[in-house]
């Protein structure tokens, strides 16, 4: 999958981060573009990491940023024109490389391994978050620490 998708990636002229960025702005529902927290947050990544790649893409003209009219502290990604045109010449070759992947499952299996994929991806990130662990601050003086 990691292939397939580096190698649509080469396609649209971006790395395979940035491909999954641009994929999340063009599926978005929302007209007004999605915050890094949110592309981050789907993605399972850093907020340091979208807003990297999604700096990347703007200085490449495919994505536009803005500030949160809501939420001054939040930039907000869409896909600019050039992005949208980009996209549209490599849709062919991803739908037919889509058209394989899934050639040999039904409808209802298709939809059946989406609801499994999204139940093990919730389960995933319940997981990485059990093994955060709160940061302690480093100890000062004698290797004790009395914070």
């Amino acid at each position: 999958m990691q292939a397939l998708r580096a190698e649509l990636a080469a396609a649209m002229g971006v790395t395979p981060p940035q491909y999954n960025i641009v994929m999340i702005l063009a599926r978005s529902p929302s007209p007004g573009g999605e915050s890094m927290g949110g592309i981050a947050g789907h993605l399972g990544v850093s907020l340091s990491f979208v807003v990297a790649e999604a700096k990347a893409l703007s200085e490449l003209g495919l994505v536009a940023l803005r500030r949160n009219p809501a939420d001054r502290r939040s930039v907000l990604a869409t896909l600019t024109k050039s992005g949208r045109s980009r996209l549209a010449r490599v849709a062919p070759k991803i739908c037919g490389v889509n058209d394989l992947l899934f050639a040999n499952l039904t409808r209802s299996q298709f939809l059946a391994m989406d609801g499994i994929v999204e139940r093990v991806l919730d389960g995933a990130g319940k997981a990485a978050s059990s093994l955060e662990r709160p940061r302690r601050r480093p100890s000062r003086g004698h290797g004790t620490s009395m914070d």
